[in-house]
């Protein structure tokens, strides 16, 4: 099963390589994957928060903070470690076929960082802020599986890093919310007036 599953990843990767990537489009997804690329949603995200949450503000900001440092620690000092799975841009076969739109790290694959670390604070972001932001709560899910899909394309994942790494985030995210709300640590309420 394990070797099946394999397999698919590296066809569904190959496709990828082979019918989606372009010079065109490089560009783009070198970008979304890029933390500077981001930075002015992130200040519009912490002015919105801060102008909403009022003095509850620095409870979504720690439980978000806290959403990251569990998630990336799991990742680079748990599950690299243990499943040590070669990148895409260093494994052999594609190595040889293929040219990553970036220079490939020397660190393991499985599962991808930034998969799981945006989709941990995209959830907790849905969760925490999802009444206040109707339907536009889905982007932020949207652009957790936007930055996850790009290291698929750029050459630096697998199909199967991103997916775990989605799934990780989501699980993380949802378990230290409803940890941090079943025991009343961090009940968080918009401001009154809004």
């Amino acid at each position: 099963m394990i070797k099946y599953l394999n397999h698919l990843d590296h066809e569904l990767f190959e496709w990828i390589q082979l019918y989606m990537r372009s010079s065109m489009l490089d560009p783009f997804f070198l970008a979304f994957r890029d933390k500077n690329f981001w930075i002015p949603l992130y200040v519009f995200l912490i002015s919105w928060v801060s102008f909403n949450f009022g003095k509850n503000t620095w409870k979504v900001f720690v439980l978000c903070i806290m959403t990251v440092i569990i998630t990336d620690q799991m990742n680079s000092s748990v599950f690299k470690k243990y499943f040590q799975r070669d990148r895409p841009c260093n494994e052999l076969y594609f190595k040889d076929q293929f040219v990553s739109a970036l220079p490939c790290s020397g660190g393991y694959s499985f599962p991808s960082s930034h998969a799981t670390n945006h989709m941990g604070v995209a959830v907790m972001i849905f969760l925490i802020c999802g009444r206040l932001l109707g339907r536009l709560k889905w982007l932020f899910i949207f652009w957790a599986l936007l930055i996850g899909f790009s290291q698929i394309y750029v050459g630096v994942h697998f199909p199967i890093d991103v997916l775990v790494g989605w799934l990780e985030g989501a699980f993380w995210a949802l378990s230290l919310f409803w940890l941090s709300q079943y025991l009343n640590l961090f009940k968080i309420n918009p401001n009154q007036s809004l």
